[in-house]
């Protein structure tokens, strides 16, 4: 009836109205620490939400609603594109988080061979006008993203790397949601909206770990930090603590020549 119907659309515009905002005061967030302190996991970890929010508005149809309506053409590709970028952003923040430079030089030449296969050959597939060759692109590479990143996680647990247990636990909830979405729409397990949205749910939940996750690493840079200035002895401060407590007053002390 029209009333279940109002009813309907009200309570998604609550579901969504919460999903969008959650994802964009954590991108927000992270943008500023990014700002603050400089570390590009922040900013990495901002592109990959960016890239949620720009892939659920193409294929939930908010973005042609709302930013590009009147625009077929763009749509009918627009999906294929945003899945392959979200993925590229996300293997992009794993080899920032996770140690892989030192520890796994390897995985992390495969892993930007990767991101940069899947951007060639979506933009190849936007080149000669294939949405067939881009459906292909996209639901491979995004298919081997998924993995990819689960068994980054496993590596990193298996290796006891930092932030590991956060990042093994992210991956696993947001390849569950996907899981039970693709299921429930293929038709193998019974079809209900709490499976429909389960890769929102299963996004939300992979965006709080990961936060937690980068979270947990500054405290540790701060303890770090604190470690340096201190001697281990006697826990005073060290001559590296004083020349930079001392910075601001000698800067001040230069400026006004007092």
């Amino acid at each position: 009836s029209a009333a279940q119907l109002d009813a309907h659309e009200l309570h998604l515009g609550y579901y969504y109205g919460f999903f969008y905002g959650f994802l964009a005061a954590l991108c927000i967030y992270n943008l500023l620490l990014f700002a603050g302190i400089g570390e590009r996991s922040h900013l990495y970890y901002a592109l990959v939400l960016i890239a949620v929010i720009f892939c659920n508005l193409s294929y939930t149809g908010h973005g042609v609603a709302w930013l590009w309506p009147g625009s077929p053409g763009l749509q009918r590709y627009i999906i294929l594109v945003s899945m392959v970028l979200y993925s590229a952003a996300g293997l992009l923040f794993a080899t920032r988080f996770l140690p892989l430079a030192e520890n796994a030089p390897r995985a992390l030449r495969w892993v930007r061979g990767y991101i940069i296969a899947g951007l060639v050959a979506i933009a190849a597939a936007l080149l000669i006008e294939s949405q067939l060759t881009a459906a292909l692109v996209a639901f491979t590479f995004t298919a081997l993203f998924t993995v990819t990143m689960f068994l980054l996680g496993v590596l990193a647990v298996k290796r006891g790397w930092p932030y590991g247990r956060y990042f093994l636990s992210a991956t696993f909830f947001a390849m569950l949601g996907v899981a039970a979405t693709v299921f429930s729409v293929w038709g193998k397990i019974p079809f209900t909206l709490l499976a429909f949205h389960a890769t929102e749910a299963g996004l939300m939940i992979e965006a709080t770990l990961l936060a937690l996750g980068l979270a947990y690493r500054v405290r540790q840079y701060r303890q770090a930090g604190l470690l340096a200035w201190q001697d281990p002895l006697t826990g005073l401060n060290n001559r590296r603590a004083f020349m930079e407590l001392s910075s601001p007053y000698l800067s001040a002390h230069e400026r006004r020549e007092r």
